[in-house]
This record gives structure tokens, sequence and C-alpha cells, in this order.
């Protein structure tokens, strides 16, 4: 990851007090049979990409952990039971356009802003 590399030389350079917070990212599904309007994703696929996003989250963790001066904030349990198809959900499931899709809805965001500040 030479973009952490990149922005700690930045960070060293024009503030060297300041801590960089990486965040990861959540697991996608609820564990409930899919609601989306386009397309199926039925609960075993749901499980393998669930399991793609805590690959994704050690493999940052573990990258973040290499550089002083960055921190990484986990908001996989802060996600959890927030998934698409939730009764209260902080992602969104597939949407049109579809660039959307599969992003932090609002509440997903302040979740994500929650995160970051305790790592600061």
């Amino acid at each position: 990851m030479g973009l952490l590399r990149r922005a700690g030389r930045q960070r060293h350079r024009r503030a060297p007090q300041a801590t960089v917070v990486v965040a990861g990212y959540p697991r996608l599904f609820a564990g409930r049979p899919w609601c989306g309007p386009v397309g199926t994703i039925d609960e075993r696929e749901q499980r393998r990409l669930d399991a793609g996003a805590d690959l994704l989250a050690r493999t940052i963790a573990a990258e973040v952990r290499r550089h002083r001066g960055f921190a990484f904030a986990d908001v996989r349990e802060a996600f959890e039971g927030g998934g698409v198809c939730a009764a209260s959900p902080r992602i969104l499931g597939a949407t049109r356009p579809a660039f959307a899709s599969f992003h932090p809805t609002a509440r997903g965001q302040a979740t994500y802003a929650r995160m970051i500040r305790r790592r600061l």
C-alpha cells in the first residue's frame, strides 16, 4: 500500500502530531432473506461476501499497523444488525441508480463518524 506510505510522509511533513484514521468496511448483510428490487443474493452468498469483508478488514488493519501515526477503525461491530435488509439498515441494498448500492445510509455515515472519532 504505497498510498499509506505517501500519506504518512505528507502527515509527518505537514502535521507530525496528527493521527490518520483508516476506517474498515462493515459486513454488508443482516442475515435476512434478500429484499432488494434487483437480482438475488441468497443467504450463502451473503455469508461469503461478509467473510470477504472480514478478510478485507483484517488486511487493512494489518497494513495500518505497519505505519506510525495511523490508526484503524474497525466498524464491523458498530454496523452489526444494520446490514442490507435490516429493519433499520445502515447499508443501502441494490439501488437505482446503481452507484449508491451497498454504501452507507445517513445513519451508516454517522456510525462511521462515531467510530473514527473514537480512534482520534
